[in-house]
């Protein structure tokens, strides 16, 4: 009944402020019921996955919560938060090429964020690609000129 109530409301809206007050509405019953509830209601939400696999990750079960998360991902490859989560989780082992395989199928779509193009073109940076890096690390700067992480990384890439 859950499920009906808060998907048939959504397809009920059809312009673009509602549809972004119903994704909203549903991210919202997500975190408010426990995710592996709402998930046995809603096996295919991608707030779902994402929101147990922000949970496991809290909890430091970094191996099932990179399974929730990438599953997020490929229910719904906008999900920027989810993105950073996996990649973290990467970046923990040291698996920097991973990170950018999460990071930059996502690079120039929607919700990307500083901190998005400062993980990586600090994954990048460690991968080897400094070109790459360098152009994330620019974006980062023309959206905020004053963020001390990017300077900071700037100065990082500059140095041989």
């Amino acid at each position: 009944a859950l499920a009906v109530e808060l998907l048939g409301g959504c397809a009920a809206e059809a312009a673009a402020s509602a549809e972004h007050e119903c994704h909203a509405s549903v991210q919202a019953q997500v975190h408010a019921a426990p995710p592996f509830r709402f998930l046995s209601m809603q096996p295919l939400s991608a707030d779902g996955h994402s929101a147990l696999g922000l949970l496991l990750l809290g909890q430091k079960r970094n191996q099932e919560a990179a399974s929730e998360l990438a599953e997020a991902v490929r229910l719904d490859p906008g999900q920027t938060e989810a993105r950073k989560a996996l990649a973290a989780i990467h970046f923990t082992s040291g698996d920097y090429a991973q990170a950018v395989a999460v990071l930059r199928p996502a690079a120039d779509g929607p919700g990307v964020d500083t901190q998005f193009r400062l993980m990586l073109g600090e994954a990048l940076l460690r991968t080897g690609d400094r070109r790459g890096a360098l152009e994330q690390v620019d974006r980062a700067l023309a959206a905020e000129p004053a963020n001390a992480a990017a300077q900071a990384l700037r100065r990082a890439i500059a140095q041989p």
